[in-house]
């Protein structure tokens, strides 16, 4: 799979999160909506390490700033779901 145009993207928002971080500030709702759009696309990009990371680093923000059954904190917790499902499934065909 090709996901070299996926790369780019996810350098793309990368920085799109790290200005809204900057502006913004970690909490906004803006800024959390940036950082899961850039764990989706790592995740798609095959680097589900770096999508694990980052939901799992912003899920309790989440949860505290919007609370727990909040749409977009649904959103974060089936994108960390989905990573992990796929880091598990490469674990086990690479052993």
């Amino acid at each position: 799979k090709d996901v070299s145009h996926l790369l780019d993207a996810t350098a793309y928002l990368k920085g799109i999160a790290g200005e809204f971080d900057d502006v913004k500030g970690a909490e906004h709702p803006t800024t959390l909506s940036s950082r899961s759009s850039l764990a989706y696309s790592y995740s798609c990009a095959d680097q589900v390490a770096e999508a694990i990371d980052i939901c799992e680093g912003m899920l309790p923000e989440c949860q505290r700033v919007l609370g727990p059954e909040h749409p977009f904190t649904k959103q974060v917790k089936n994108i960390l779901e989905m990573a992990r499902r796929e880091m598990n499934q490469s674990t086990a065909s690479s052993e």
